[in-house]
């Protein structure tokens, strides 16, 4: 997991491990590729928050597109007040292009919410079968760049 913390325009990046959804920051970022169900992390921000990733994939809401974007508020159900879910596109052929392209819209999402800090999962690591360490380099990356 890594946690934006944004100030003015620098970013300071750290590295915490841990559940997401225990995470305390303005926005929780969390994927989905096209197609899926919520698991891994991204079930466990969705059962904390009683199906609503879920319930907005059954309704058309959200089908995980590359670069769709889902925002959700939690009413207080876990410590941050929104969670954003971004959509990877097709699991096949998942890359690091793809999460700095996914991590590059998360972003840009959170530069318009005004969000001060931000937690995310790696993109990628669970069902992309992306390695840790170069997934982190890329995440990192695509956030300075698009900051």
């Amino acid at each position: 997991m890594t946690t934006y913390y944004r100030t003015t325009n620098v970013m300071d990046i750290k590295v915490i491990q841990g559940a997401i959804q225990k995470q305390d920051a303005d926005v929780l970022v969390v994927n989905l590729f096209a197609g899926a169900r919520p698991g891994g992390a991204t079930g466990a921000v969705d059962q904390a928050l009683g199906g609503q990733i879920s319930a907005a994939i059954d309704l058309g809401d959200f089908e995980g597109k590359a670069g769709q974007t889902l925002l959700l508020y939690t009413h207080s159900q876990i410590l941050a007040p929104r969670v954003l879910v971004v959509g990877l596109g097709e699991q096949e052929g998942f890359d690091l292009e793809r999460a700095r392209r996914a991590t590059g819209t998360a972003i840009g999402t959170l530069g318009r919410l005004g969000a001060n800090s931000a937690a995310t999962i790696l993109h990628g690591t669970g069902a992309g079968n992306l390695p840790v360490e170069p997934a982190a380099q890329a995440v990192a990356e695509a956030s300075q760049l698009a900051a």
